[in-house]
């Protein structure tokens, strides 16, 4: 009997490994996990503790080592991701910065994108968007105020913390209203361009990005959509 209970939860081990290891594989594949966040490691790392489990009853040589291997690549991936995360600094500007839309981004992650981030002074006036027009940059407002313009008419206003193209940015598409500095401004602007190569470098940061920004992009789109139908009363 105990030989027996022995076998059947080695088996079940085993395929408690066989379930992790396309589990991991599958939500890779399809971008819901990245390679380069913790959750694809450990689901590995678990799928090859659970086979090496298992070998004990049904034992391979072959298998046994590349479950062992398995198991060090992860501790390793887990390991380089934890030391990068621990040693990734970011200034004053750039924690604000994070703290209001990017909170909970992995670190290595804002890093890339803040390095295609330039912190500007700009002048009243300074449009940084165009109507119907690609944006070239997602600007964030860190200081200073900006009018939002449907069809050359105002509809609303921006302060402090406001993002600009969000959009538009990640999706390359025409901007849904014109944009303009009330007055003297700070702001920080990253490249379009440079922001979607990086994302389509980086599986899974475009997804993480549009919903870091889904609550803004919501608000953004039904006060457009209050504003068309206001206008076209």
């Amino acid at each position: 009997m105990n030989d027996f209970t022995t076998f059947a939860v080695a088996d079940m081990a085993g395929l408690a490994g066989v379930f992790f290891y396309i589990l991991s594989y599958f939500l890779l594949q399809i971008g819901v996990l990245a390679s380069d966040r913790y959750t694809y490691p450990v689901l590995n790392l678990l799928a090859a503790g659970y086979v090496l489990y298992s070998l004990q009853t049904h034992f391979n040589l072959a298998s046994a080592v590349i479950q062992l291997s398995w198991i060090a690549i992860s501790l390793l991936g887990i390991t380089r991701l934890y030391v990068i995360a621990h040693n990734t600094r970011f200034s004053e500007q750039e924690r604000g910065f994070l703290d209001r839309k990017l909170p909970g981004f992995p670190p290595h992650w804002a890093r890339r994108v803040l390095n295609l981030a330039q912190w500007r002074d700009m002048a009243a006036g300074t449009t940084l968007s165009h109507q119907a027009e690609p944006v070239s940059h997602l600007t964030y407002l860190v200081d200073g105020t900006a009018d939002v313009f449907l069809d050359g008419k105002p509809i609303a206003e921006l302060g402090p913390g406001a993002l600009i193209g969000e959009i538009s940015c990640l999706r390359d598409s025409p901007a849904s209203a014109t944009v303009v500095l009330r007055g003297p401004a700070r702001v920080m602007q990253i490249d379009a361009r440079g922001l979607r190569q990086l994302c389509r470098r980086t599986q899974g940061l475009d997804h993480m990005l549009s919903l870091s920004f889904s609550h803004e992009i919501r608000d953004k789109l039904l006060e457009a959509n209050r504003a068309r139908a206001a206008l076209d009363l």
